[in-house]
């Protein structure tokens, strides 16, 4: 698979990225691509959102070593938690215990 293909694969997913030059290793969610063809200098480019409001950063392909896909479950285990916490805190202001009734 090449390197256009892959970030189509990899867009709204967590990746960490490592450098060609030893840089501390970026990591955030794919959030699109350039392709090759399309950028200038003529060299693909990934697009990252590292969480850091309003800033995201643009990768050629040539400085990155190699991108990793993040399992979802990091992600789905911090959005779980604070549901869970939510739903829970709603219950027990209700009264509840927050156990559905079978």
């Amino acid at each position: 698979m090449d390197f256009e293909e892959r970030c189509e694969t990899l867009l709204g997913k967590q990746v960490r990225i490592t450098f060609r030059d030893g840089s501390p290793p970026m990591v955030g969610t794919c959030v699109g691509y350039t392709r090759a063809v399309d950028n200038e200098p003529e060299i693909a480019e990934i697009d990252i959102d590292t969480g850091v409001a309003g800033v995201y950063y643009g990768l050629i392909e040539n400085e990155m070593k190699g991108i990793e896909e993040l399992p979802e479950q990091v992600n789905e285990d911090k959005e779980a938690t604070s549901s869970e916490r939510h739903e829970a805190g709603a219950s027990a202001g209700a009264g509840g215990s927050g156990e559905s009734a079978s």
